[in-house]
């Protein structure tokens, strides 16, 4: 709730009625929008995404966003902004997804390593052994000082 939409309910009055036309009139633009662009829009996303689920997600936000302005655009303006609001937040949702598989990544690394050299595998103590069987080959190749 707005702090204009607070004053008004405490003053008791209704909304005004520009305001509420100019809602209906942008709710009315953003189910036309929605008709005619959103499998387009959906599909857009997801090229960015690789997910119809975080696609349709990012979309979702977009038409809030949009829904949510005070002074929208023209009806001409209004999908450039819906695009470009959609393209941002998938962005946004692309780095957050990448940073946090980053992250779990380098978790599992670092948890993995630990219990290697706690308990290494026979696979490990074959490499090891077989590293230093190169290192040894390689150290005796090299010319007397």
């Amino acid at each position: 709730m707005s702090a204009k939409d607070a004053a008004q309910e405490t003053a008791g009055g209704p909304p005004d009625e520009q305001d509420l036309e100019s809602r209906q009139d942008l709710r009315a633009r953003c189910d036309a929008l929605f008709r005619e662009h959103n499998d387009a829009l959906v599909r857009a996303v997801y090229s960015r995404v690789h997910s119809w689920e975080e696609a349709t997600e990012v979309v979702q936000e977009a038409y809030v966003r949009v829904f949510r302005l005070n002074n929208p655009p023209p009806i001409n303006f209004l999908r450039a902004y819906l695009y470009k609001t959609a393209f941002n937040l998938a962005s946004d949702s692309r780095g957050r997804s990448a940073r946090r598989q980053q992250r779990e990544e380098s978790v599992y690394t670092e948890v993995y390593r630990e219990r290697e050299r706690e308990n290494p595998t026979p696979e490990r103590l074959c490499l090891d052994d077989e590293m230093r069987m190169y290192l040894q080959e390689a150290v005796n190749k090299l010319p007397p000082k």
